[in-house]
């Protein structure tokens, strides 16, 4: 299909006018795993070049209900693995050939070598490989973010963290805080959000642990005022895949 006649799904959520409140959702259990964007693949928890064994160790952690995301910035070293643990907070760093030992004590529970982290983490999904709103709108987020981060705030670029269609998402750690639709002109309040550990309300997708309905709630009881809402309003979001082969669908699951 010629570029310009492609179809955003981020466009046509906006045109849908679906809203933000009710879309947070995102599990509090997280490892985040440095690891050269060059070498995502469309999965959210997998490089191109894992091995059979760091994909297994990875595999056991979701299997006991960590997700597991891979994140990247510029200027980390490709020789080493830093991993970011939370709810805990703590954070570490290790050579590849210790990675796949780290996962497996981390699968046993053993927080040996970990410390607590000094600062926040500020993650913008720009994971083009699993769909291009992530791309042509998380990248340009990122770049604004990065470029204004203070110190106490670290901006990396991120997998896959939902609701591809509300692009750019954003996910403040250890706050959970989520976001969506940040573009490069809300860079400054919302690091200033970040920053204090709070929402940035316009942009606000709702607390991650309460159900669509509660997060629409707070949201809403927050601004003051009633939002069109999130996830009922469009049952199902087309991904831009789909878009571009003419596709429609029904269902509750979401790009």
């Amino acid at each position: 299909m010629n570029a310009s006649a492609r179809r955003f799904c981020r466009e046509e959520s906006l045109k849908a006018g679906e809203g933000l409140a009710g879309t947070g959702a995102h599990p509090a259990r997280l490892l985040l795993i440095r690891w050269p964007k060059r070498r995502w693949s469309r999965d959210f928890d997998a490089a191109v070049d894992m091995t059979a064994a760091e994909r297994a160790a990875v595999a056991r952690l979701s299997e006991g209900g960590r997700r597991v995301q891979l994140v990247d910035r510029k200027g980390e070293a490709d020789g080493a693995h830093r991993l970011s643990l939370f709810p805990e907070n703590h954070t570490r760093s290790v050579a590849r050939s210790d990675l796949e030992p780290a996962l497996a004590a981390l699968a046993a529970g053993d927080l040996d070598g970990w410390k607590p982290a000094e600062r926040q983490l500020l993650l913008v999904c720009t994971h083009g490989q699993k769909d291009r709103c992530c791309a042509r709108w998380g990248f340009a987020a990122y770049k604004a973010l990065a470029a204004r981060a203070p110190e106490e705030v670290e901006v990396f670029e991120s997998t896959h963290l939902g609701g591809c269609r509300l692009a750019a998402s954003t996910l403040g750690l250890p706050a959970m805080t989520k976001h969506g639709r940040v573009t490069p002109a809300d860079a400054g309040e919302l690091l200033d959000a970040e920053g204090k550990g709070e929402p940035l309300l316009r942009q606000w997708r709702g607390p991650c642990h309460l159900s669509p309905e509660a997060q629409a709630r707070e949201v809403s009881e927050r601004l003051g005022r009633s939002l069109p809402p999130g996830p009922r309003r469009v049952e199902r979001a087309a991904t831009c895949a789909e878009l571009d082969a003419g596709e429609t669908s029904s269902g509750t699951s979401w790009c």
